[in-house]
């Protein structure tokens, strides 16, 4: 009997996933947990003390990954001209080790996050600019490239539907009417409209890849393209 209820917990225990750790986002801190449920690490977020250095975090939606961008802004001694910046951005596991950096990560000019999950957090959409401009990129959680658009002037906002099928950039050019870009990333296509064309210049990408305008549908990503005939 003792033999067989020792085997039963063995084959239970097998079946059993593995532990891991996992990321909890507070407002102040990201907070790291090892697999017994122990704090393991801690990452203040928020601006530093000095103002020249800016965190922020985010923890996706099963906890096994989290994401930090750092800022540091370096300026003149009259703190009147902003002289340049160093950033980094870590996709972080749930070992609580960075998967992957990027020193180009920036987040985008309306105070958006850097970095969007997918449902699964498997899928990462990130912004970054450098000399030639901002773009918009899809990696696995692993830090491997699936996709890139740009170079875009200036980007404002990014989405990313829940499945990482589509995703979205509005960007602008100055003196010049926004636009927003629409990105399908399964078959790897992209569709620019001009921003006038939605009420007040503005439009959301929903989570089933309907875009809306004023509360109106004005494109729908997932519908099937038109027959040519």
């Amino acid at each position: 009997m003792i033999a067989v209820l020792a085997l039963a917990a063995a084959l239970g225990a097998a079946q059993e996933p593995p532990r891991t750790g996992h990321w909890e986002k507070k407002p102040s801190a990201l907070l790291f947990f090892d697999s017994d449920g122990d704090l393991a690490g801690e990452h203040h977020l928020g601006p530093a003390d000095d103002g020249a250095k800016l965190a922020k975090g985010g923890v996706s939606k099963d906890g096994r990954f989290a994401w930090l961008f750092e800022k540091t802004t370096n300026w003149n001694v009259g703190r009147t001209k902003m002289l340049g910046s160093q950033r980094r951005l870590r996709l972080l596991g749930s070992d609580g080790r960075a998967l992957w950096e990027s020193a180009d990560a920036d987040e985008p000019l309306n105070g958006g996050d850097p970095l969007l999950f997918s449902a699964d957090g498997e899928t990462t959409l990130d912004s970054e600019r450098a000399a030639r401009g901002w773009r918009v990129v899809t990696r696995s959680y692993m830090g491997i490239v699936l996709t890139e658009a740009g170079p875009f002037h200036e980007l404002q906002e990014i989405a990313l539907t829940p499945d990482a099928r589509f995703a979205m950039a509005r960007w602008t050019v100055p003196d010049q009417s926004a636009t927003h870009t629409f990105l399908d990333l399964t078959k790897k296509t992209r569709k620019d409209v001009a921003s006038d064309t939605f009420e007040l210049g503005q439009a959301r990408l929903a989570d089933d890849g309907k875009v809306y305008s004023s509360g109106k549908v004005v494109l729908d990503l997932a519908a099937p393209a038109p027959e040519k005939k």
